[in-house]
């Protein structure tokens, strides 16, 4: 198989046999182990034929007897990679009784080797999630919140480690978090719930079965495991209800023991014979426990934020350890137990009064940490290693964030971490019975979800334009480009067309054959928002930064004529006749019907009072109204409520949640099933160990 010189493109992706990277369509680098990347490799050049299970074998494990297993291993490894369906592929398709087919097209270019050193070093590039782009179409205040933080070189300008050789330590359901190493590296204790409730698992490395430590209700987290024995400290609740340290054989020959009565997330020096931990805040302790003594680390700053301390010491006694200027996006700080100073090694100077450091490892020079931190978004965070010297920083991890946790072997070669990815989805609710069914679930960033006039199908976008059905079904994409050039998409109530953004145009698509029009130059999200269509009428919100030039308009796109409507108007969807408009009103969050032909807007009343709500939307026979209200006391969550179109009493009916508040949109099927995006920002965290390079 001669792959010099050549480069594969596919639906955005790009694969560099030479380089041996993989590119999703963001411009992001996607890690993969040796084994999965040679398996895309093969598909890839065999496209659009089957590969047999024993050929894939062969090429992939050419030095080596493995068993199928291996091969299903990296295959799942591979889908998830691509954020692929094994139920709906759109990259890799089991071919029954034959074995594996790579079904997207693909490009085959010709491809410039750089220097090593030239790829070791990627330039940063501003990424705009979809959930970002959403927001900035609601409310274009918070576009200065989503640019990313400030922070002073080289914090800015990274190199980036490959994590090519990283291998997976936890493929089992559940999330895993916070490992910890035994002193020769061969065993890993961490906090999985993959029993119900978090607690302290034991394995062997790397691919030995794991044993449960801990047990219980009361959530056991925190591990930290002796570098001279095989005792283990983590944080749990005591009987007295507070958070308490506790220690425990990591063989579970004695049950656990509580070695200080309050206490937060341990960490062991490098003696073995004192921890650190804090209060649940930004107070640091050292406990010895040779005497069961804690005191307390006197003459830190005190500020006004509340990040977790998460403190690690080094032999010589030196500190790492959180604190925050204002709210929980703290900067890493040290304490120098020579002269008992303490220094701010990170600095962010843009929106944010830190960058979310936390979770710093010492290396076994007591020079070097590694820790996690994050620009604008925790969810986002990366690792990071810092000389405490010098201030010198560099960024180890690249690609989709979600990296935490880090710990250093004893040795200095290998580290340890958890990563987690967003996870996002298209869930259909039952407003009966409560019960969620998801539609589709992916890594990559989706959003806005609107169902056709049919009820049948919905739309939505992420790096393309999507249709899919409201029962079972595949994703279609109806685009192609750029992340982020194809937005906000809205079906027409007439259910021939598709209107949506394309950079600074307002395009139409035809939903059969996927034909794209031209419909209005000039046309863009954060000028002209909150769109709603029937056959060439359109409805939108104008907003200006000009004293009286905001309004809500409606377009007739064949005359150009243009009607200005109720100032307060949000449009949302028209009837499928076209003889009415629906929406709130700004502020109030009044729902108004607004008839034709001159759209005078009239309150839906709830009662004596007029019914208000967000993102009001049809039920499928257009009789009765959907709309959601927020939760204050549960963020990311929604009461759904329904009202008469011709009046109250409105009654709540079910509650949708978690959704990621700046793009929570929702539909209504056929038979009044409730469509929306289900958002997870953590995901389920996985393990993984790779050697550290220096």
């Amino acid at each position: 198989m001669n792959t010099a010189g050549v480069r594969y493109r596919f639906h955005g992706f790009e694969l560099d046999p030479g380089r041996r990277t993989l590119v999703d369509p963001d411009g992001e680098s996607i890690t993969l182990r040796t084994k999965v990347f040679d398996t895309l490799l093969v598909l890839v050049t065999e496209a659009g034929r089957p590969v047999s299970k024993s050929e894939l074998i062969q090429a992939v494990w050419t030095e080596t007897v493995v068993e199928e297993n291996n091969l299903n291993q990296a295959i799942s490894a591979l889908r998830q990679a691509l954020s692929d369906d094994h139920n709906a592929p759109r990259f890799v398709a089991t071919i029954t009784g034959r074995g594996y087919q790579f079904v997207a097209p693909v490009e085959a270019v010709e491809s410039v080797l750089e220097a090593p050193e030239d790829s070791a070093s990627p330039k940063p590039r501003f990424r705009w999630t979809v959930a970002a782009l959403v927001l900035l179409v609601v409310t274009l205040a918070l576009a200065a919140a989503l640019k990313r933080a400030a922070i002073p070189d080289p914090f800015a300008q990274p190199e980036r480690t490959t994590l090519e050789s990283a291998e997976p330590l936890t493929q089992v359901p559940g999330t895993h978090r916070s490992p910890t190493l035994s002193p020769d590296g061969t065993l890993m204790a961490f906090v999985s719930d993959r029993s119900g409730s978090p607690q302290i698992w034991v394995k062997g490395l790397p691919d030995r079965a794991a044993r449960q430590l801990t047990f219980g209700d009361a959530p056991a987290t925190s591990p930290s495991w002796s570098p001279v024995d095989d005792t283990i400290v983590f944080q749990r609740a005591a009987d007295t209800g507070r958070q308490a340290i506790w220690a425990v054989d990591a063989l579970g020959t004695e049950p656990p023991r509580v070695i200080f009565d309050t206490g937060w997330r341990p960490r062991f020096a490098a003696d073995g014979r004192r921890i650190t931990y804090d209060d649940g805040g930004s107070n640091v302790y050292i406990g010895e426990l040779d005497t069961g003594t804690a005191t307390l680390l006197e003459g830190a700053p005190q500020l006004r934020g509340f990040a977790a301390a998460t403190p690690a010491m080094n032999a010589n006694g030196d500190i790492v350890f959180a604190l925050a200027d204002e709210g929980p996006s703290g900067n890493l700080w040290l304490y120098r137990a020579d002269d008992q100073s303490f220094v701010q090694l990170t600095k962010s100077t843009g929106a944010l009064a830190g960058v979310w450091a936390r979770s710093p490892s010492w290396l076994p020079d007591n020079t070097h940490v590694v820790y996690s931190a994050a620009e604008t978004d925790p969810a986002n965070s990366h690792l990071w290693r810092i000389n405490t010297r010098t201030g010198e920083q560099v960024q180890i991890t690249g690609g989709s964030g979600g990296y935490d946790t880090p710990e250093v072997s004893r040795d200095g070669r290998h580290m340890v971490y958890a990563q987690s990815r967003a996870l996002f989805g298209i869930v259909a609710t039952d407003p009966e019975t409560g019960e969620h069914t998801p539609l589709f679930e992916t890594r990559g960033s989706i959003a806005l979800p609107v169902v056709a006039p049919d009820g049948n199908q919905l739309v939505f976008f992420g790096d393309s334009i999507f249709t899919m059905p409201t029962k079972a079904g595949a994703p279609r994409a109806l685009t192609s480009g750029d992340m982020g050039r194809a937005t906000l998409p809205t079906w027409s109530r007439s259910g021939d067309a598709i209107f949506y953004y394309l950079d600074r145009t307002l395009h139409k698509l035809d939903p059969e054959t996927a034909q794209s029009t031209l419909v209005l130059d000039d046309f863009h999200w954060s000028k002209q928002n909150w769109l709603a269509a029937h056959d060439d009428l359109i409805a939108y919100r104008v907003n200006s930064v000009i004293p009286g030039r905001s309004g809500t308009v409606l377009h007739d796109l064949r005359s150009g004529d243009v009607q200005s409507l109720d100032d307060r108007l949000i449009p949302m969807d028209f009837t499928r006749s076209g003889d009415a408009l629906m929406g709130r009103l700004r502020q109030t969050y009044e729902i108004v019907i607004c008839p034709a032909p001159d759209f005078a807007c009239t309150p839906v009343m709830d009662g004596d009072t007029p019914a208000s709500g967000a993102i009001p939307r049809w039920s499928h026979d257009e009789q009765r109204i959907y709309y959601r209200r927020a939760r204050s006391d549960k963020p990311g969550y929604a009461k759904i409520w329904v009202i008469d179109r011709d009046g109250g009493p409105a009654r709540e009916v079910t509650e949708i949640g978690p959704y990621d508040p700046r793009s929570v949109f929702f539909g209504i099927s056929a038979d009044d099933q409730i469509i929306w995006n289900r958002y997870d920002p953590g995901g389920n965290a996985e393990l993984w160990r790779v050697p550290l390079i220096p």
